[in-house]
Order: C-alpha cells, then structure tokens, then sequence
C-alpha cells in the first residue's frame, strides 16, 4: 500500500506511517527521491515521510492504518482507514490531514 500523506494537496514531511496505532517498522519503507512528485527509490531505514510525503507499506494485513507525526497545526492524520495488500497490487490510498476533533473535515 503506498499512502501519500498530505495537507492542503502537498505533500507532508516527517510522517511515520502506524498500523493499528503502532509505527510499522517491520514493513514501512520511505522515499529518498528529492523531487516532491518522484517516488522512485524507496529505503528501509528512513524512519518517516521525506518531500514526497509517501509511505510504502508491505505485507499488511487488513488494518487500520494512519501515521504520526508531521501534522499541520490544529490538524490530525484520519484515524480508521482500514487498507490492505494483496501479492502483486500496488494500492495508493490518500491520507490527507482532518481537522482535530472534525473527523472527515479535511484541515485547510
């Protein structure tokens, strides 16, 4: 599952993606590219989102998925997305950043 995290349609630095409220450190990757557009070289060791916003999420089952850290001011990742991946099937799931206490309003 790729999950581009954003706010106001950019792109979000210094998100770590959580499945079922925990980071998912087994099997998150992040992107090094230095273009906010490229998602070209993902990397094991990053620990959250760089100028792409994006993280890849492998081998997950059926979980809720939402991310930590890097929210604007007022504004929190959706809580209870429930994603998953299948073998062969890249998934791309938006996440873009809600108003804190206003679920499902998107932060301006």
């Amino acid at each position: 599952v790729a999950i581009p995290f954003l706010h106001a349609a950019a792109p979000a630095r210094d998100v770590q993606v959580t499945v079922n409220g925990s980071p998912a450190t087994a099997n998150d990757y992040y992107f090094l590219d230095a273009s906010p557009m490229v998602r070209r070289t993902p990397n094991g060791t990053l620990t959250h989102t760089l100028d792409d916003g994006t993280a890849l999420l492998l081998d997950v089952a059926v979980s809720v998925v939402s991310g930590s850290g890097g929210e604007p001011v007022g504004c929190v990742w959706p809580a209870g997305v429930l994603l998953g991946s299948n073998p062969g099937i890249v998934i791309v799931h938006e996440l873009p950043a809600e108003v804190s206490g206003s679920p499902g309003t998107v932060c301006p």
